[in-house]
């Protein structure tokens, strides 16, 4: 499950890992230290660090369902937390944690890439988790975690919490199981990003039923009807999605999770307005897969994120705090 990763001499892996430790430590703390109150949501944030304990126990009067499906691990969080430290210490505490760990993961895995993932990591699609998008951001760290785990219990001790800290795993994880329910009926990887594909319709035609019956905060926040899009996405995944299709049947195979998460997201776009999400919380390893392109391909994918990123950051010049101000 994991994914590929590099390995140094051992002469160099000592010097290699503090560097990419200090990496991380100047990222996470640059972002930990962003103001607290000029950004989108951090008003909630604030919120839930010094009342989660009310929340949570709202939920649970609530039942069990409705528990469960509002993200009981965030909540309990940030009631850990906020014993030992006020509401803005327990905020930065959130964003220290999740955009260190990632990094670090990211950076000391994958030593031959260390540029490409500085690239990925300001990505708008991406460092976003850590400024506005806080839940989501702690859940992908845990994600993140388990997904490189070692041990098979570690592994899926950290994924199957991700759900319980940002509802969108939920999705993430079906894709999952879905791959590794194909992958024992010996089905082929590209029937299974298709069928990743016919899932995502499904899931966006019933996701307002699902959200409602289990009670979930999201039911009463969205529409589940993707109105405001502008279809530069879908065209641009969609081009990644030939490129990674392109890349012959070994390629599918070893990056079949990336391949379906990318089909899901394409086939929700213009459904549900909350699909950039899920496919946000797997983003990062579909940008580890691009870097597992060979020739032409892999050259192809890393220009074109370039420009795709430059692009976002381009429409949002002269936007207060690059369009996540609140």
């Amino acid at each position: 499950m994991g994914g590929a990763a590099y390995s140094l001499p051992a002469s160099e892996e000592a010097t290699y890992k503090s560097a990419a430790f200090l990496i991380a430590l100047l990222y996470a703390a640059a972002l930990a230290m962003l103001p607290l109150d000029v950004f989108k949501d951090r008003l909630n944030y604030l919120t839930y660090a010094d009342q989660s304990d009310i929340i949570l126990l709202r939920y649970w009067n609530d039942g069990l369902l409705s528990f469960l499906s509002n993200e009981p691990l965030w909540l309990a969080t940030n009631i850990l937390l906020r014993k030992i430290m006020p509401p803005e210490l327990v905020v930065r505490a959130i964003i220290f944690f999740s955009s260190f760990t990632v990094s670090w993961v990211a950076i000391s895995r994958y030593s031959r890439e260390v540029i490409w993932i500085l690239l990925f990591l300001l990505l708008v699609q991406f460092i976003k988790n850590y400024i506005i998008h806080l839940r989501q951001g702690y859940a992908i760290a845990i994600f993140f975690l388990g997904w490189f785990a070692f041990r098979s219990r570690a592994r899926w001790f950290f994924i199957g919490a991700s759900p319980f800290i940002h509802s969108s795993f939920a999705f993430v994880i079906l894709i999952m199981l879905s791959i590794h329910i194909f992958r024992l009926m010996r089905m082929d990887a590209y029937i299974c990003v298709l069928l990743a594909g016919l899932s995502g319709l499904i899931v966006g035609a019933s996701l307002p039923y699902i959200a409602s019956v289990l009670g979930a905060r999201q039911a009463g926040q969205y529409d589940f009807v993707s109105t405001d899009v502008s279809g530069l996405g879908f065209l641009y995944w969609s081009s990644v999605l030939i490129l990674f299709l392109l890349s012959g049947s070994k390629f599918a195979r070893n990056h079949v999770f990336s391949l379906s998460l990318i089909a899901f997201y394409l086939a929700t776009y213009f459904q549900i307005e909350v699909t950039a999400r899920i496919f946000e919380s797997g983003l990062l390893l579909v940008l580890l897969s691009g870097l597992s392109l060979t020739g032409w391909r892999r050259n192809l994918f890393t220009s074109s994120m370039i420009l795709y990123a430059t692009l976002q950051y381009y429409q949002r010049i002269g936007l207060p705090y690059l369009g996540w101000g609140a």
